[in-house]
């Protein structure tokens, strides 16, 4: 079976872009009616389309990005043909954001900030006068 995706939309717009402008590029672009481009945009997490594949879900995502709206492809199915279901907590996460916790940093040595100054000739900090 190939890989099928969904493309979802979790409430991120364009910068510059209003949620009324997006609304009115969405029912322009697409002939939806207003009110149902106005749901799309306020409703969040959202699947804008189901059972695409890469192509398409490129496509979509590049026409929808045309009108203002910043839209993500996930796999639709895992492994064994299940259907996925869609989670998101509401907070955007970094990648690589696995930051050292407090401890690991305490541990660092402490004569580190008392060591010696490297740099060389006068006038590189406050406290050289002459």
């Amino acid at each position: 079976m190939a890989e099928r995706y969904r493309l979802v939309y979790r409430g991120k717009l364009l910068p510059g872009m209003s949620p009324p402008l997006v609304a009115a590029n969405l029912s322009n672009m697409f002939g939806i009616a207003p009110e149902q481009a106005t749901e799309l945009v306020s409703t969040f997490p959202g699947v804008v389309r189901t059972d695409l594949d890469v192509d398409q879900g490129n496509r979509f995502q590049a026409a929808l990005a045309n009108a203002g709206l910043i839209t993500h492809l996930e796999p639709a199915y895992d492994a064994s043909g299940e259907s996925l279901p869609l989670t998101w907590d509401g907070v955007e996460r970094r990648a690589g954001g696995d930051r050292r916790s407090g401890l690991e940093r305490r541990a660092l040595k402490r004569e580190t900030s008392m060591r010696p100054d490297r740099r060389q000739g006068r006038g590189r900090r406050k406290s050289d006068k002459d």
